[in-house]
């Protein structure tokens, strides 16, 4: 299975006595994240599930996806949000792979540093701070078809924002 790892886009700086979890994309980031999912349109990429924090701006970009075609089934996983756990998310994984035994491509919306050195750490099996994911990137990753993902999946691709436009 492929699992892309996508970071929200541009969002708006946090405004005092706002809740970070209620910030929204900027103009400039539904624009840019409409052109990274059309880019993924064209390229006939499709989406078993769209995994998202909980958090408005990833929310938002997650539906861009859902609105481009790019998927029908959205679902949201509170360990995407800032801090989430890898450990639990890999406990949801395991249960989707015996729940979608077809299912061969994922992508989940979420947030820095996590999405970059969960990526480290899936590939690596540790976190060497080397990767960074822009706003709107994308990482794609090829699982085994182990339980085991740790250190042990393949790292596709690494495209920023710029690249898809």
């Amino acid at each position: 299975m492929e699992i892309f790892l996508m970071r929200h886009g541009i969002a708006e700086d946090l405004q005092p006595g706002e809740a970070e979890e209620n910030r929204q994309l900027t103009t400039k980031g539904i624009a840019k994240t409409e052109r990274v999912a059309g880019r993924m349109e064209e390229m006939g990429w499709e989406f078993d599930t769209v995994l998202s924090s909980p958090l408005v701006r990833a929310c938002e970009t997650a539906q861009i996806l859902l609105e481009s075609g790019l998927s029908e089934v959205l679902e949201i996983h509170p360990n995407l949000a800032p801090n989430g756990l890898l450990e639990n998310w890999l406990e949801w994984f395991t249960s989707y792979r015996l729940t979608n035994p077809t299912a061969e491509r994922l992508i989940l919306v979420g947030h820095e540093p996590n999405l970059s050195q969960w990526a480290e750490i899936l590939v690596f099996g540790q976190v060497f701070d080397r990767i960074h994911l822009k706003k709107a990137g994308v990482i794609a990753l090829q699982a085994p078809d182990t339980e085991d993902l740790i250190g042990k999946c393949k790292l596709l691709w690494l495209v920023p924002p710029k690249c898809w436009i």
